[in-house]
């Protein structure tokens, strides 16, 4: 049974020691027990009237706002954290820290002009802020505003003296970039001259000298550079490139070669090899360069690839064939690779394959029309004209309305004797290029074949007026003249200048026969004669020789001439009576 008594006297000792704790910590609070005097606490109306709260102040405002922006920038939440920048310096618009912080954040999101003008602004209050200047010249290089970043770069190292060696070599980036490779060599090389041993100072200079296309002094640096970091791939890279550039093909291929010795598994090192021997028509080395890459790293489209290619280029069509075929087994969307092997085929005289796989090139490649112009040339080729006239047809119709469509087309239509749909054809070619000096001589050679001379020689003479040397339209009205006999010393003088710009056998002949017109026998012969050395069998050329040797009274060589003629073209049209019409008579 329990005592109530005991009960009721533990009750009243807890309540006691509640009260005791209770004085505690009120002492504890009044700093009574600290031993410490505390100031009154006053109430609101006793607060002095200048009294101001920290926390109020904006500088605190501004901290505090920046302290939002570095959560949510970390957060990712670009937006939000701009607008918290943004506060922070309208709170505190004297802090260029936070000027340059706001700067750096439009840097960051891609926002390049604010950050322009908020470095601006603060240097117009601050203009011998140096970090201000270089971050300016940071982004204004960035803009490719070269110009003006060399004058924040020049104000930068003003403010800053002496200037560190990381924005002397920023100034002579920008002066670099704006084309002012003296100067900025200039500065770089006192940098090396400083510290010998700067890796990027010396990488530097090294690329100033290859732009600016000083390449002893670039291989010079880049082999300093290879000393004191030997084996480095970019480098050896880069040099092999400065190398190149000089057309130091034979120090490239030794840099290479070398190279690929300490790193047989280069892509790279091997391509760049290949591409040299390429060059020097070294197509044996190049092919074995590229065939032992594949065996490293066999099954790469790029590398079958460059392996077809210098195929093609050596005739090798069975093996190109395998290579694209290979290609297409490992990319069978890249359509270009069916081009190529369409040239395989048609290298190996398979004609009717190489257009299948010409017809599967998307139209949306860009080897498309040289795809279209290779099925023209195989199907007329094997006497398939009017396929050839269908394709182009269909390909204008889609609306690719290339120039040298019309011109295959024009020619194609001219095969079968269509010389009306031809000079259609040119004409409609020609409203879309009125430029195009190749539509618009073919356009006189077929006005010149429908017996259009006038409009023809008319289409001549524009080309002339914007290609006064264009050799073939000079050939066409020197003949013109000859044949018409007129104004035979400007024939002459045309011809001559279309002999100047190429020696072929049919200026040669127009020259012969303007001589021969203007009775200048024996220059014509020479050049005659030259021409049917250049192209024997040619029966125009056969008939005008044979005609200068009838007035010359070289009566054998004229019936030489004749009878060769015959041979070409037994029927050629007055070539028999006029060997008859030759009397007998010695050279």
């Amino acid at each position: 049974m329990i005592d109530m008594k005991k009960q009721g006297c533990r009750g009243a000792h807890c309540m006691f020691r509640t009260a005791v704790l209770f004085s505690i910590l009120v002492l504890m609070l009044s700093g009574c027990l600290s031993g410490r005097r505390t100031a009154p606490v006053l109430l609101h109306e006793q607060l002095p009237a200048d009294y101001v709260s920290e926390v109020a102040l904006p500088e605190a405002k501004a901290t505090y706002a920046y302290g939002q922006y570095r959560l949510l920038a970390a957060a990712g939440r670009w937006d939000d954290a701009l607008q918290a920048l943004r506060r922070a310096v309208a709170l505190d618009p004297q802090s260029r820290y936070l000027q340059m912080g706001l700067a750096k954040a439009y840097m960051h999101t891609g926002q390049q002009e604010q950050a322009v003008d908020v470095l601006q602004q603060m240097l117009g209050s601050s203009p011998d802020d140096s970090a201000g200047h270089e971050l300016l010249g940071d982004l204004l290089l960035y803009q490719k505003k070269y110009s003006q970043a060399v004058t924040e770069y020049n104000k930068a190292a003003a403010a800053d003296k002496p200037p560190s060696a990381e924005l002397r070599l920023k100034l002579a980036q920008a002066l670099a970039r704006q084309g002012d490779f003296a100067v900025a060599i200039a500065i770089v090389q006192a940098l090396v001259a400083e510290t010998p041993g700067d890796f990027a100072s010396r990488l530097t200079l090294a690329r100033f000298y290859r732009d600016a296309e000083q390449i002893p002094q670039a291989v010079d640096e880049y082999r300093v550079l290879l000393d004191m970091k030997p084996g480095q791939m970019p480098l050896i890279i880069e040099l092999g490139m400065v190398l190149e550039q000089g057309e130091r093909y034979a120090e490239a291929i030794a840099l290479y070669r070398s190279a690929v010795d300490q790193d047989p598994r280069s892509i790279m090192l091997r391509d760049r090899l290949a591409r040299i021997l390429v060059i020097k028509e070294r197509y044996d080395e190049a092919l074995e360069a590229l065939v032992a890459l594949d065996e490293l790293h066999p099954d790469q489209p790029q590398i079958l690839g460059r392996i077809g290619l210098l195929q093609l280029e050596m005739d090798l069509w069975p093996d190109a064939e395998l290579s694209f075929r290979k290609v297409i087994r490992l990319q069978p969307e890249h359509t270009r690779s069916y081009y190529y092997l369409g040239l395989a085929l048609s290298g190996r005289g398979l004609w009717q394959e190489a257009l299948e796989a010409l017809g599967k090139v998307d139209s949306g490649d860009d080897v498309y029309l040289e795809t279209i112009t290779q099925r023209t040339y195989l199907l007329q080729k094997y006497d398939e004209p009017q396929r050839a006239i269908e394709l182009l047809e269909e390909t204008l119709d889609e609306g690719l309305r290339d120039p040298v469509l019309y011109y295959y087309l024009a020619l194609a239509l001219d095969s079968l004797g269509q010389t009306t749909a031809a000079a259609q054809r040119l004409s409609e070619g020609l409203e879309h290029h009125p430029g195009n000096i190749s539509l618009r001589y073919q356009y006189g050679v077929i006005l010149e074949k429908r017996g259009e001379q006038d409009d023809a020689k008319r289409q001549m003479e524009t080309i002339l007026e914007t290609a006064p040397n264009h050799a073939d339209a000079l050939n066409y009205l020197a003949y013109l003249k000859a044949e018409r006999g007129v104004d035979l010393l400007q024939a002459l003088d045309l011809a001559q200048r279309a002999l100047a710009v190429k020696e072929t056998a049919y200026i040669l002949d127009t020259l012969g026969w303007v001589y021969f017109k203007l009775g200048r026998y024996d220059e014509g012969r020479e050049s005659l004669e030259r021409a049917l050395s250049l192209q024997p069998g040619d029966v125009v050329i056969l008939e005008h020789l044979a005609e200068l040797y009838r007035a010359l009274t070289l009566w054998p060589l004229a019936a030489e001439m004749y009878r060769q003629i015959l041979a070409v073209d037994p029927a050629a049209e007055g070539i028999g009576e006029k060997l008859d019409a030759l009397p007998n008579g010695e050279i």
